[in-house]
């Protein structure tokens, strides 16, 4: 927090392009993978290990190469400029989410373990609280909806399916990820720089119409005038907690269409936002 009380935010996401230089056999490797691909118990990665497990990784007390998004924001979380700037950070702590949900939730020992970036810890919650709420009045929608985690033997068979547990720390940084991809997208708008957007078209009428009969079956509403996400957010939010909360989620989720990359910005339903991209992942996707 600056002394006027604005917020100064910088997403650092590591510098990939200074070690895999364009058209390299590296960058071909990696452009014909596209992205790393995730299974249940391992992972096929785009990049080399070397790379995108040491020389890019943000390590703590190591200085790394950085692309670094430098945003000011209004008291209220407004964004009221930004720049981007090719750095070198040094971070100071690898903290786990769950260590920083106990900080946030004011576990003393952990307030005491982790003092020294304790300030810094308090004031980025305070912010994707912000964040999180100028979203949801925007009309961004938000299904909170679990991951299946498998779990496994010794012999790498499956013996059982947990829930993912999302906690409000994973938020913090889904809040900064999405605000600097945003920033990211409506520069290079603003400024004609051809790009690649993350783009989500709003939905099919007819699947839309689909789902609201679905609704009716359990004795709900649900009928917008118009395809806005905040009538969708609306709606999620009326059903929290009951019994049909999960599946009817699921199945407003499939009549939406997918997102896509497009070279022609027309926003991004599901996020409610007018400009869009991916830039904070460049390790496992290569459009970023």
């Amino acid at each position: 927090i600056l002394p006027d009380g604005t917020f100064q935010l910088g997403v650092h996401i590591a510098d990939v392009s200074h070690f895999v230089p364009a058209d390299s056999a590296m960058d071909m490797e990696a452009r014909y993978r596209g992205t790393s691909i995730y299974f249940p118990d391992r992972v096929l990665p785009m990049l080399p290990e070397k790379v995108s497990n040491h020389l890019c990784s943000l390590n703590p007390k190591t200085d790394r190469l950085a692309m670094t998004a430098m945003m000011h924001l209004s008291r209220a979380g407004d964004l009221l400029d930004y720049s981007f700037h090719k750095s070198v950070i040094h971070s100071k702590e690898r903290m786990t989410y769950e260590d920083v949900q106990e900080v946030v939730d004011g576990n003393l020992a952990f307030e005491r373990r982790y003092e020294h970036v304790l300030p810094h810890i308090r004031n980025i919650a305070l912010l994707a609280e912000m964040l999180r709420k100028r979203r949801q009045q925007r009309g961004a929608i938000d299904f909170d909806l679990p991951e299946p985690l498998l779990t496994y033997n010794e012999q790498g068979v499956v013996t059982g399916v947990t829930k993912s547990v999302r906690l409000f720390s994973h938020r913090i940084v889904e809040e900064f990820m999405i605000l600097a991809n945003e920033v990211v997208a409506r520069h290079f708008e603003e400024n004609d720089i051809p790009s690649l957007y993350r783009v989500h078209e709003d939905p099919d009428p007819a699947k839309v119409a689909e789902f609201s009969e679905i609704v009716a079956g359990f004795g709900l509403k649900f009928e917008p005038k118009k395809a806005q996400p905040a009538e969708f957010q609306k709606f999620i939010k009326s059903i929290e907690r009951r019994p049909e909360e999960r599946m009817l989620s699921y199945l407003m989720l499939r009549s939406f269409k997918q997102a896509r990359y497009s070279d022609d910005n027309i926003g991004h339903f599901g996020l409610a936002s007018d400009a869009y991209t991916h830039f904070t992942s460049p390790i496992r996707r290569y459009p970023d």
